[in-house]
């Protein structure tokens, strides 16, 4: 199956998206989104539309009543079909209307798998494979469960076997040891202890035997009723049965009979039935479309008779366009340009007389030119009249210039008073920069005392975390404590002692557990019934005979003494005493012989028993022994810490102590001693340093006497930076004095200059004004007035082109009005106005050229129409002959028996399902018998009609019977309350008879949950190794190819290794070495896991039929190279199958777009997407 398009319509929070997978028959899809573009809601989506089903969660308020979700999936022949979903309550139904696949069709298509299978097996995420990868490590790579979790889809599996296993365990001690706490041995343990207080507690006799009698009795007469009970039940259930089923029945024979009257029609399939009447509605259809085409093509022939054409205008059509071209242009320039430049003309004319007024009051327009001066000689004067105006400005310029330097020499002088003068810092700078030169040492000395304190902290912390030492830590250092040849010594006899000792305790143990499972055994052994012994039986026949000799003395001696006779009998007489030991020896005889096994058993277990006794006895005598010898170690222990005042632990114990705390603590007091001599050398260096700074300073500042260092030395450069900043601004003042006098004189001589310049320019006008004396006399207004004479000029110049354009377009007019003219009588026109005859002959050409166009459209539809009536002609002869085959075919004379045929075999159809339908509406009422039981009983019915009596009657007798069963059982209640209450002690023995029936109902309950528990574990396990028999040889090698791929070919491949008899997957890595799971990088058991699942994915394409693979940024902890190296992995894959990968970093379609092959690959980027769909 393959997704060729995805889309959603109507999503709260989303907007409206359809995604278009193209026809290709497999490809690698990648589809980036950030994160609020939508890529988790489409992906989301896409599941819910394949799968449906009731919308869960978050998702309830996303989808709407107008929510669509649609698409096109196709078949492995690529038959496409429509699938679409829409919301009904809260489910995602099938919208049967719009979809072209049922809910049946579109199970097999997914190959049966529901949604959450599909998403373990064929659906990919990030936190999956984090979760694969932490499984494979959890299991330590064993291959079967490896195996099967990568080939399942599931995690953790390892944790389940796990737990099977404890609970297994807690459940059951299958030795049956007496101290085990195990919930099935403790239960059942309980359980006999009761039944040996029941035991206790019953006795026996003829009451005994009689009521136990009746009570047997009394269950069987019980028995007997219910079966009778469960017969007539049996019968009216059968009665009802009928009761309902036979009008089903006789609803199901009609519908035989009727397909049995069909019997001899052939039954067509589906596709057959809609095919016959599909062509033969085509064939009518075709038929109709020929007659229509017929009619269309004689009223087309009739229309293009009817056009009548106009060649004349068409002959003039280049003359009448050249005109109505140029007839916008005639009416602009008759209308609008020749009335406006005569306007001009007129303005214009009004100007020059203004100008000229200006220049020359009086002076008359024709004598203008009189005033033309020549270019160089006016470019002369506009340069002097510059010039004068640059002179002026410069003079003035100067004379501000002087006042300004005058003012900064004044400001200098008066600085320099206020200055006064400088003082000497240079010993005092001197000695800052040598204290500078040292470091901050304040700071030092800061950290050297939090040094001093930072270590008497970690001396304090070292002596109260141990409990041995309460001294004070300064004694530590001469602390005498043994040597640690001494301590060796004493260790090495102690470990020797304990061993020996742990030793003789661990076989002491174990043979006391062997005593107490002996003791288990022999108990055991009395619930089964007394084990007698060799011993018993000659004690019973000591007594047999001693009753023997007593009852010959009687008769043979006349009598015995009574004492003897009272201690053999008791209160018995002497015959029945004789007769009971004689029973009592022959029974221990006979069980002697009976339990022979069991006797040889118990008689084994109290040998051990006793042999085990003695054991036990020597062992605990060799501890007391190995105790004494330990005791006096001890002791010599204690005397050798004596001295140090110590209470020692073990030797290895006053080891570490002296390793991981004295020895340190010697040495962290040397580092502290050696820490605050540093600390009191660095005080009083800061001590002097501050001394001499206040005496060097002491001449520039009247302040109280400075703590600390750094601030004053900040203080004393600040001292220094001020008195270089006064010598800066002396130095500075000096130089603007010098200055301002060097420039007073500078200014003094361009004052001069300029004075001179201004009475030569104004010479040099006066001469020009003598040769134009209609000049200003001033030179400011010269620029201007040249201006306003060349405006003069400039215009006289724009009058003359405007009477020349006039000119020109009235001519063009004219020839515009001849050549309409001349066409009219061309044509035959009439010529009222030129304009009005142009626009006729264009209106003449335009419906000239319509004519033209409409009969060549109407030429070309009737050869459109030839065409199409005869490919019509040709379809229905097509259908006729496919129709003539299916008659051939069924033997049908016209198609109306054709029809009628297909008619049959739908009927035929429709029948056989109902009856199947029926059949099965008949099973479901009739309990789910067999169909032909059911048949069998209604027809073995005589009257089904008058089954009510019948049945109430049955219903009757088994009420009846049912009362005396409820008697019956309250009289067996009593009979069996007397029978355990036989003895006088009744509560005691219901109570211990209850008892044991609760702790016997635990046995069963936890016996029960170990079969299952145990059954699954067992089932687990096998499947887990069927599972990696069948898998492990082709997966190994397919993901040992992924593998070295997704590794960059660090690694060769994988390989099953054997610890024991347990397989496990090892890592084969370029030079060879193999390493295991639990060795690997997280990132390379990731890897490892996405190696196996694509292994597994590739085999089931091969054996099944391809689905899409979906995955959700798997590749986040991925380097730019392995995430390349995954993409052609899978892009490999996608040979098979259809691959959809969502991502939201953009950096995975840059580096799939950097593949060498990348023809099966696309990639959506859904912003740029959305944007381009909206266009």
């Amino acid at each position: 199956m393959k997704i060729r398009s995805f889309g959603v319509e109507h999503l709260a929070g989303g907007e409206d998206f359809r995604l278009d997978f193209g026809e290709e028959k497999n490809g690698l899809y990648l589809i980036y989104g950030p994160n609020e573009a939508g890529k988790s809601t489409l992906l989301q989506a896409l599941l819910d539309w394949l799968f449906g089903g009731k919308i869960e969660g978050s998702w309830k308020g996303r989808y709407i009543s107008r929510s669509k979700l649609s698409g096109v999936i196709e078949d492995e022949e690529s038959r496409p079909s429509r699938l679409v979903r829409k919301k009904k309550y809260s489910q995602l139904v099938l919208d049967e209307e719009e979809s072209d696949v049922t809910e049946e069709r579109l199970f097999q298509l997914l190959n049966g798998y529901d949604k959450e299978k599909f998403s373990l097996l064929f659906g990919f995420d990030h936190e999956r494979l984090r979760n694969g990868g932490e499984s494979l490590l959890q299991s330590g790579g064993q291959a079967g469960i490896s195996l099967f979790e990568t080939g399942s889809g599931l995690a953790f599996l390892q944790n389940l076997v796990k737990e099977l296993s404890d609970r297994s365990s807690a459940l059951l001690d299958p030795r049956f040891p007496s101290n085990s706490k195990k919930a099935v041995n403790l239960a059942y343990r309980a359980f006999t202890d009761a039944e040996r207080a029941v035991r206790a507690s019953a006795i026996r006799g003829e009451d005994w035997h009689r009521l136990k009698n009746e009570k047997e009795a009394a269950a069987k007469k019980i028995g007997e009723l219910e079966r009778k009970i469960n017969a007539l039940k049996r019968e009216k259930e059968k009665l009802e049965r009928v009761n309902r089923l036979h009008k089903s029945f006789r609803k199901l024979w009609e519908l035989r009979e009727r397909l049995d009257k069909l019997a001899g029609c052939p039954v067509l399939s589906e596709d057959l039935d809609e095919q016959i009447l599909q062509t033969i509605e085509e064939r009518k259809k075709i038929a109709e479309k020929i007659e229509a085409l017929k009619g269309e093509l004689r009223q087309k022939e009739e229309e293009i008779k009817l056009l009548r054409q106009d060649p004349l205008a068409l002959q003039m059509e280049s003359e009448i366009e050249s005109l109505y071209e140029g007839l916008k242009q005639y009416i602009t320039r008759l209308r609008e340009e020749i009335p406006n430049e005569v306007s001009q003309r007129e303005a214009k004319e009004r100007e020059l007389v203004s100008l000229l007024d200006s220049l020359a009051p009086g002076m008359a327009l024709e004598s203008a030119s009189a005033l033309r001066i020549p270019f160089a000689e006016e470019e002369k004067i506009i340069a002097l009249a510059e010039a004068a105006e640059t002179a002026r400005a410069q003079h003035d310029r100067i004379l501000e210039r002087f006042a300004e330097i005058r003012a900064d020499r004044e400001k200098a002088v008066a600085e320099l008073k206020t200055l006064g003068e400088p003082k000497d810092v240079s010993a005092l700078e001197r000695l800052v920069r040598e204290i500078r030169e040292k470091g901050d040492l304040e700071a030092a000395l800061s950290k050297k005392k939090e040094e001093i304190e930072r270590k008497r902290a970690e001396l304090d912390a070292l002596l109260h975390a141990q409990s041995l030492w309460r001294g004070p830590w300064e004694e530590l250092e001469k602390l005498p404590v043994p040597l640690m040849e001494t301590i060796d010594r004493f260790q090495n006899r102690w470990e020797d002692l304990e061993t020996e000792l742990e030793k003789l305790q661990g076989e002491l143990e174990k043979l006391r557990q062997d005593q107490e499972e002996i003791d288990f055994a022999l108990k055991r052994l009395e619930l089964d019934g007394p084990v007698p012994m060799e011993g018993e039986l000659a004690e019973a026949r000591k007594i047999r005979d001693a009753g023997w000799r007593l009852i010959r003395r009687e008769w043979l001696e006349g009598g015995a003494a009574p004492e003897e006779v009272r201690a053999f009998a008791g209160e018995r007489s002497l015959p029945e005493a004789f007769e009971k030991s004689v029973e009592e020896a022959d029974r221990i005889a006979d069980l002697l012989r009976k339990e022979s096994a069991r006797t040889a058993q118990r008689a084994q277990l109290l040998l051990q028993k006793e042999k085990n006794g003695r054991e036990i006895e020597r062992l605990e005598g060799q501890i007391k022994e190995k105790q004494a010898v330990f005791a006096s170690l001890r002791e010599a222990w204690q005397k050798e810490w004596t001295a140090a005042g110590i209470d020692p632990k073990s030797p290895a114990e006053m080891k570490g102590w002296i390793v991981h705390f004295l020895t340190p603590m010697q040495a962290g007091w040397k580092d502290w001693k050696r820490a605050e001599q540093e600390y009191a050398k660095s005080l009083t260096e800061v001590q002097e340093a501050l001394a001499r700074l206040v005496s060097a300073a002491s001449h520039f500042r009247r302040t109280a006497e400075p703590r600390e260092l750094k601030p004053f030395l900040a203080e004393c450069e600040k001292i220094i930076r001020d008195e270089e900043e006064k010598r800066r601004k002396i130095e500075n003042a000096k130089e603007k004095l010098r200055d301002a006098d060097e420039k007073l004189k500078e200014c003094q001589e361009k004052l001069d200059e300029a004075e001179a310049r201004l009475k030569q320019l104004a010479g040099e006008w006066a001469d020009i004004r003598e040769k134009f004396p209609h000049l200003p006399e001033e030179t400011e207004i010269a620029a201007k007035y040249i201006g306003k004479l060349r405006d003069l000029f400039r215009s006289l110049l724009e009058l003359e082109k405007i009477e020349a354009s006039l000119a020109k377009k009235r001519a063009y007019c004219q020839t515009f009005e001849e050549e309409a003219a001349a066409l009219a009588e061309k044509l035959g026109e009439p010529f009222a106005s030129p304009e009005t005859f142009v626009r006729q002959a264009y209106q003449r050409l335009s419906e000239a050229r319509k004519t033209f166009v409409r009969r060549q459209s109407m030429e070309t539809e009737r050869k459109r129409l030839e065409l199409a009536l005869h490919q019509a002609e040709e379809e229905e002869k097509a259908r006729r002959s496919q129709i003539d085959g299916f008659k051939k075919e069924y033997g049908c004379v016209s198609e109306e028996a054709l029809i009628e045929l297909v008619e049959k075999s739908r009927a035929y159809k429709s029948l056989d399902q109902s009856r199947s339908e029926q059949e099965q509406l008949i099973r479901e009422a009739g309990d789910h018998l067999p169909l032909e039981q059911l048949e069998r009983e209604v027809k073995e019915t005589e009257n089904p009609e008058g089954l009510a009596d019948e049945i109430g009657k049955l219903g009757d007798e088994c009420g009846r019977l049912e009362r005396v069963l409820q008697e019956e059982r309250e009289r067996y209640w009593d009979l069996a309350k007397a029978f355990d209450q036989l003895d006088g002690s009744q509560a005691d023995a219901v109570k211990n008879a209850q008892e044991a029936e609760a702790h016997w109902a635990e046995v069963d309950r936890y016996w029960n949950e170990y079969l299952r528990v145990e059954l699954a574990k067992r089932l687990l396990e096998r499947e887990i190794e069927r599972f990696r028999e069948q898998n492990e040889s082709p997966v190994i090698e397919l993901a040992s190819r992924f593998f070295s791929r997704l590794t960059l070919g660090r690694y060769e491949g994988l390989s099953v290794e054997y610890e024991g008899t347990e397989p496990y997957i090892e890592a084969v890595a370029e030079n060879g070495t193999r390493r295991r799971v639990a060795e690997l990088s997280d990132g390379t058991r990731d890897q490892l896991y996405l190696s196996l699942r694509l292994a597994f994915i590739d085999r089931h394409l091969e054996e099944n039929g391809p689905l899409p693979l979906i995955f959700d940024d798997i590749f986040v902890n991925f380097d730019d190279d392995r995430t390349k190296a995954a993409l052609e992995v899978l892009h490999g894959l996608s040979e098979k199958t259809q691959l959809i990968y969502f991502t939201h970093h953009r950096s995975v379609l840059e580096i799939a777009g950097q593949m060498e092959d990348t023809r099966r690959l696309r990639a959506y980027d859904l912003p740029a997407y959305k944007e381009a769909a909206l266009k």
